[in-house]
């Protein structure tokens, strides 16, 4: 087979397949109709299952406030939930170790 007869058969292989693929992505007529009869969508809410959290013990929100800043806070407030009892207020007299950046790279 001459290189020429080669090139001729993969172009008419080519266009065939092509016009294959746009014969194959023309929609059906029906399709096309904005009027066309269509099945109802389902709708489901997504809060249909929704239940209203039940907060037992509700306080007041500035005394929860400062609860969490007596503790140093939220962070403080993870630890405590360790113990029974909450830990002293944080003091910040100490200063950081170079500038807060001493355990970079270790």
């Amino acid at each position: 087979m001459s290189s020429l007869s080669f090139r001729s058969a993969l172009l008419g292989m080519t266009m065939g397949l092509v016009a294959q693929a746009a014969g194959a992505a023309e929609p059906p007529a029906g399709l096309l109709d904005p009027n066309a009869p269509t099945a109802p969508l389902p709708y489901q809410s997504a809060f249909s299952g929704y239940k209203r959290s039940q907060f037992e013990g509700k306080t007041d929100w500035r005394k929860a406030n400062d609860t969490v800043r007596d503790v140093g806070g939220h962070v403080g407030a993870i630890k405590s939930d360790s113990t029974d009892e909450m830990p002293a207020k944080a003091t910040s007299d100490a200063a950081p170790a170079a500038g807060g950046h001493a355990g970079h790279g270790k």
